[in-house]
């Protein structure tokens, strides 16, 4: 599934919110979900075509223990320690379009478990 193919797919989905956004070579929009902006992005390489839902949590004083917990309890997601923000995504292979609603739907959840982790991870 090309880029295009891709953007148009995701917009048909119901119960999604996605706005088409093209900023970079691999940001292809965002999804409202609750008030929260998730980033979406159409990555490629060699072996696949992916999609990647990035989120970014506030980071706070206990950031190291927020990064132990996500490096034990989640499976898939993954987790970025910047600056003044922790960077949470979730990336998944382009199956089939059929497929794209339960594969964005467990993205989100996903996120929104690192999330929880990341606000309520207790303070050392």
């Amino acid at each position: 599934m090309d880029k295009r193919l891709c953007i148009e797919c995701i917009k048909a989905i119901n119960g999604i919110n996605f706005a088409e956004s093209i900023e970079d070579e691999n940001t292809i929009g965002y999804i409202t979900d609750n008030d929260r902006l998730i980033k979406v992005l159409y990555l490629e390489d060699n072996i696949g075509k992916y999609i990647a839902l990035a989120f970014c949590a506030v980071k706070k004083d206990n950031h190291q223990t927020v990064s132990e917990l996500l490096s034990r309890r989640i499976m898939n997601g993954r987790h970025e320690v910047c600056e003044d923000m922790i960077i949470l995504s979730s990336i998944f292979p382009i199956l089939d379009t059929k497929f794209l609603y339960k594969q964005i739907n467990h993205a989100l959840l996903e996120i929104w478990d690192m999330n929880n982790i990341a606000e309520n991870a207790p303070e050392k």
